[in-house]
């Protein structure tokens, strides 16, 4: 046999098949059904031969392991190696995924190293034609049925499946084709585990697997039959969150948003929020446009109206004056000024840290006060809560801070324990009479911050039997002599509180508090000077905090009564403005006395003030290490004080305003006040779009400032950027975020 066999080895003779191990009866088979060498190829991409022969898949194994090593022992690369190369390589791409007819033809060549030629186009009809790949607008990818075109087949069960694909549930089926209930669901569940991966799986899955989405909306949305959504709903379990929760997620084109949104009765917000059409949510919307400007009822009620039919929101949401003053006073963004003012405000800053901050301010002592004294006390604090006015603050005191010896009054107003507000002037009076009135009104500014003018107008609807020739008088007692030279023998100090006074008084007699008058305090040598008992050495309390500070090197701020006062404050302020004394620790400031000592005099900072300006442009952001890396020099930075010496000195610069955080200063050469929302724009708006990792990247290495996340997002929200949770990234314009993700 093998001798005839070899008579017949001839190119292209289906007998040297035989020499790769195929069965002479398989290769006879083929001669009788007109099959020759050249045409096997065919054979092997078609899987079955004209109606002269059939053959089984183990056979047409055979012949391809056959026909394969014969073409190899030739040197050359069959036409069936290549197809199923191509086929194996199309079948791995993902559903979306395309590639070109030069991507597979490079491909196929790297992969056998030799020129693909006209097989290429041979491949691609094949491939076409067995239905393995479809063209696309830039090459072919994977061919995936459809489920429209699967149904069009015959399979088992069909008409049930078709029942239960139009709606029909298990019991209608099981009643119809004779099942029992379960009988019915198992037969679904089988054909259906049977079927291939649809495109509309593909398509569908995500949405199915994560979101619930009802018929109606499934079928507008992508423009689908209903037998797709009850074909996905019965491949995948019915979810509980809203498809709205993935409006950022799923690849929605522009129209589907439209849609989504008018289905829902919702709108995005500057910040990218989804919300619903609501007074509320708009006049939350409008407010936080307009984040710089307090306005009144009647501003906000035009914003509001004109932003509808900027925006063609429903006429339905229309407001007048009486639903603007409601929604107002719900709001949660709203914070009051004075004289029905109000503006936007981002309570997320007023953490644990600044409540208790807030609270550490209460610790006040019996009476009546005005939140201006709290407000002019703390600068470096309402900077950080931007806080702006006395009627602010008290709003943001009524709202969080709630100890049980506080009442708040009409603003800016509290008091402090059990007294009414005539209880707390006439003990006043009692300490202070003889007194001139206006002397009295700076007074209870200057120690409770209560405004001149409305306690003038105060005292004289309610006490206007006391005042006499614009003096206010009262009877009081006095100290006898001998009582007066014990008390005298035992006041040591320039400088008293009142309650320190009172209590030493206290061991000279035990009715003290009534002989606390200006009368008694003459014979002492004392005068009551706002909360304040002063030598009358010193024409005023903040004489005495300036000419005590500067007779040191350094001064050091102790946690005492005599610091916890407005005068205290205005002092070191005043001083500060003027370079007499500058901040170098904590609660440390170096007198202009122990500068001089070491060189610098107010000139050598005047010095440093104009090379600073010279160095940063005109409204640009700058911090110390901005400059100093930018290459700015001054022989005061060779003393080596710690950073917030040079920053404080910066900060009482003419020209200059000043963001105050916690994480250090940040400066502009500019009149204009400026926050830490509009220190952020201007980075953001300085790369468009800013992921923000290179954001907090940038504001370490390039400005050394650590912020806080939450405190990024929460400022920078408040002006126009959008910002992205999902991809932790900031746009300038939220067009940019809709382009980058759905493109």
């Amino acid at each position: 046999m093998m001798n005839k066999i070899d008579s017949r080895n001839k190119v292209d003779d289906l007998y040297q098949l035989f020499n790769e191990g195929l069965s002479l009866n398989i290769i006879e088979n083929l001669i009788e059904a007109g099959v020759r060498y050249h045409e096997v190829p065919e054979l092997l991409v078609s899987g079955s031969v004209h109606s002269k022969i059939s053959l089984r898949q183990t056979t047409i194994n055979k012949i391809i392991e056959a026909f394969n090593a014969v073409e190899n022992n030739k040197g050359s690369v069959s036409y069936y190696q290549l197809f199923n190369f191509a086929n194996n390589y199309i079948s791995t791409l993902s559903y979306n995924q395309s590639i070109t007819i030069v991507q597979l033809r490079d491909i196929l060549s790297r992969k056998f190293l030799v020129p693909i030629g006209d097989n290429l186009n041979r491949i691609i009809a094949d491939l076409q034609k067995a239905r393995k790949i479809k063209f696309t607008s830039i090459g072919i990818k994977k061919y995936v049925f459809s489920l429209m075109e699967y149904l069009k087949e015959d399979f088992d069960n069909k008409e049930l499946i078709l029942e239960r694909l139009q709606g029909k549930n298990f019991q209608q089926l099981a009643d119809h084709f004779g099942y029992s209930r379960q009988g019915a669901f198992n037969v679904v569940k089988r054909v259906m585990a049977k079927m291939p991966v649809f495109e509309e799986e593909y398509r569908f899955s995500k949405l199915f697997d994560e979101y619930d989405v009802e018929e109606t909306l499934f079928c507008k949305l992508f423009d689908e039959a209903p037998i797709v959504y009850h074909f996905m709903i019965n491949k995948f379990n019915r979810q509980s969150k809203s498809i709205l929760e993935g409006f950022y997620h799923l690849n929605f084109n522009e129209k589907q948003k439209e849609y989504l949104l008018q289905h829902f009765n919702c709108f995005i917000s500057s910040s990218g929020d989804i919300l619903e059409y609501s007074r509320i949510n708009v006049f939350n919307e409008v407010l936080k446009k307009c984040h710089y400007e307090k306005m009144r009822n009647e501003d906000m009620l035009e914003s509001y109206n004109d932003f509808l039919v900027k925006n063609n929101f429903p006429e339905s949401l229309k407001a007048d004056i009486n639903s603007i003053r409601g929604i107002a006073e719900r709001s949660n963004i709203v914070i009051r000024c004075r004289r029905n003012y109000f503006r936007y405000y981002d309570f997320q800053v007023v953490d644990r840290h600044m409540l208790t901050r807030l609270h550490d301010l209460l610790m006040l002592e019996r009476g009546v006060y005005s939140t201006k004294k709290l407000f002019n006390e703390n600068p470096d604090l309402m900077a950080e809560l931007d806080i702006r006015t006395e009627y602010e603050l008290h709003n943001l005191l009524k709202r969080y801070i709630h100890p049980p010896q506080v009442r708040y009054t009409r603003m800016p107003e509290f008091i402090m324990g059990k007294i009414t507000k005539k209880e707390f002037i006439l003990e006043i009076f009692n300490e202070l009479a003889p007194i001139e009135f206006s002397e009295f009104l700076e007074y209870a500014e200057e120690n409770f911050g209560l405004r001149k003018d409305s306690l003038a107008s105060y005292i004289t609807s309610e006490f206007s039997k006391y005042i006499h020739n614009d003096y206010i008088k009262i009877d009081y007692q006095l100290l006898s002599k001998d009582k007066l030279q014990e008390l005298k023998t035992n006041l040591s100090e320039p400088i008293y509180t009142v309650e320190q006074f009172k209590s030493i008084g206290l061991k000279v007699d035990k009715h003290f508090n009534m002989y606390v008058n200006n009368m008694n305090l003459t014979h002492l040598g004392y005068t009551l000077r706002s909360n304040y008992v002063l030598s009358n050495e010193y024409s005023s309390v903040e004489e005495y905090f300036r000419a005590n500070i500067l007779s040191q090197d350094y001064f050091v701020y102790e946690d005492l009564p005599i610091y916890k006062n407005q005068s205290y404050t205005s002092a070191i302020s005043k001083l500060e403005k003027s370079f007499d004394i500058i901040k170098v620790e904590k609660d440390m400031y170096i007198t202009s006395k122990k500068l001089g000592e070491a060189g610098i005099s107010q000139g050598n900072i005047m010095e440093f003030r104009e090379k600073l300006i010279e160095l940063v442009q005109h409204n640009e952001f700058f911090t110390l290490k901005r400059v100093r890396d930018l290459g700015f020099e001054h022989f005061i930075e060779d003393f080596g004080f710690d950073n917030i010496f040079y920053e404080r000195m910066i900060a009482r610069f003419e020209g200059i305003s000043t963001i105050r955080l916690g994480a250090g200063y940040v400066f502009k050469l500019t009149e204009e006040q400026i926050s830490l929302s509009d220190f952020l724009y201007n980075r953001v708006a300085a790369h468009g779009k800013l992921n923000l990792y290179d954001l907090l990247d940038e504001l370490k290495n390039k400005y050394g400032l650590n912020i806080e996340t939450h405190k990024i997002i929460s400022s920078i929200q408040q002006v126009e950027v959008f910002y992205s949770e999902e991809l932790q990234r900031f746009y300038l314009d939220a067009d940019d975020y809709y382009e980058e993700v759905f493109s």
